[in-house]
């Protein structure tokens, strides 16, 4: 885990192990900033409205676009959070996906179905574990969410 400490313009990257955190510097500057990069541009949109999903029937389609701004070959394993039985999504809960470098808006369809007709009362999630090569090689895990939100009010 890494703790990111901003002030302004700038920001310091630190290792967390159980129980401690590391200087500053066990991670190389480079990496800080290609995993920087990469925590602030994985997804083009990190939410969507439910009211805004293509809907077929008890059908809702969800489009994640993704990108990999860094200079290396990124897996990325992509699992769906459901707030309860009454939703599933296909392909599988959990995907595997290898992004070239330098990626930019690679889509990736889910299908979530709903089975009730009424508005829901919580909505699904989508957590995006990137594994990131540092240049010591070391790998570093990466996640990033995708959140479904209730319809917001009136803009």
């Amino acid at each position: 885990m890494l703790l990111v400490t901003v002030r302004g313009g700038t920001f310091r990257i630190a290792v967390m192990k159980a129980g401690n955190i590391s200087p500053t510097d066990v991670v190389k500057f480079e990496d800080n900033q290609g995993l920087y990069r990469l925590y602030r541009a994985f997804f083009l949109e990190k939410e969507v409205d439910f009211a805004d999903l293509a809907q077929h029937g008890d059908d809702y389609e969800v489009t994640l676009h993704v990108n990999n701004p860094s200079t290396q070959e990124l897996t990325a394993f992509f699992e769906w959070q459901l707030p309860n039985e009454r939703w599933s999504v296909r392909p599988l809960k959990g995907l595997r996906v290898v992004l070239p470098a330098g990626t930019k808006d690679h889509p990736l369809t889910f299908t979530l179905h709903r089975r009730l007709p009424h508005p829901p009362e919580a909505y699904p999630s989508c957590i995006a574990r990137a594994l990131y090569l540092t240049s010591d090689g070391d790998v570093v895990q990466s996640d990033h969410t995708f959140t479904i939100v209730a319809a917001h009010a009136a803009r």
